[in-house]
């Protein structure tokens, strides 16, 4: 295909020429090792995080801290999870505190704290539960501002895995959510069709919260992608 020139209005939206002389706007990739350099990072307590290797790191502290990692999509007055979109990413668990919670995907953005994470605030993704040095289990969630679904638990996890993460949203009825681990074949995870958010906020989120006193939990948030 003939090369084009895409043109920035200021504001982050993207478009180019058609043939005709008009316009239309490509899908657009996110990825962490540029998008996360103008990303909005947020902290509470003792967490830090830091971009390297293509990958976020997110540090949740040794006390009780949170942090978490959101890039903010333009030109989505309706919603982001309008239009069908479809939301992947690969996460690395690289340190496994004692207790602690993260998640990964669409809208949630202000409700990861030190504290836990709301998992009743509209989102649509996946949730690491780990809980007083139980398993870390991984679920599929997705919430409408009053209640979460949840899908019963998806695979479980140990320092040093990696795990790819793949959201389908499917209109107004369903949500379709995948999973692969260390690289593994793809399994398909559930397809979670009560308490579908709308209008949730023009985020793709990553974050942990770490609630223990004497342990951390570190994660390295890869390549987040998201697209219509």
């Amino acid at each position: 295909a003939a090369s084009t020139v895409l043109t920035n209005d200021g504001s982050g939206n993207l478009s180019w020429a058609a043939a005709s002389g008009g316009s239309f706007s490509p899908t657009v990739i996110m990825n962490a090792s540029s998008a996360g350099l103008n990303a909005t990072r947020i902290v509470d307590g003792g967490g830090t995080s830091s971009d390297a290797n293509h990958a976020v790191t997110l540090n949740a502290g040794t006390s009780p801290g949170a942090v978490y990692t959101r890039w903010g999509i333009t030109n989505s007055s309706t919603g982001i999870e309008s239009g069908s979109p479809i939301f992947r990413q690969r996460i690395e668990l690289s340190t496994a505190g004692t207790d602690f919670q993260s998640f990964h995907g669409l809208g949630l953005s202000g409700s990861i704290a030190s504290t836990g994470i709301t998992y009743t605030a509209k989102h649509i993704g996946f949730k690491f539960v780990r809980t007083a040095s139980g398993i870390i289990n991984v679920y599929a969630t997705q919430a409408d501002g009053t209640t979460e679904n949840a899908s019963a638990s998806l695979t479980t996890l140990v320092a040093g895995d990696n795990l790819d993460l793949v959201a389908k949203v499917n209109g107004t009825t369903s949500v379709d959510y995948y999973w692969s681990k260390n690289f593994g074949s793809w399994s398909s995870a559930t397809n979670l069709t009560s308490n579908l958010p709308s209008g949730i906020q023009n985020y793709v989120v990553s974050g942990v919260s770490n609630v223990s006193t004497s342990s951390n939990t570190v994660l390295n948030s890869f390549n987040p992608i998201f697209e219509r």
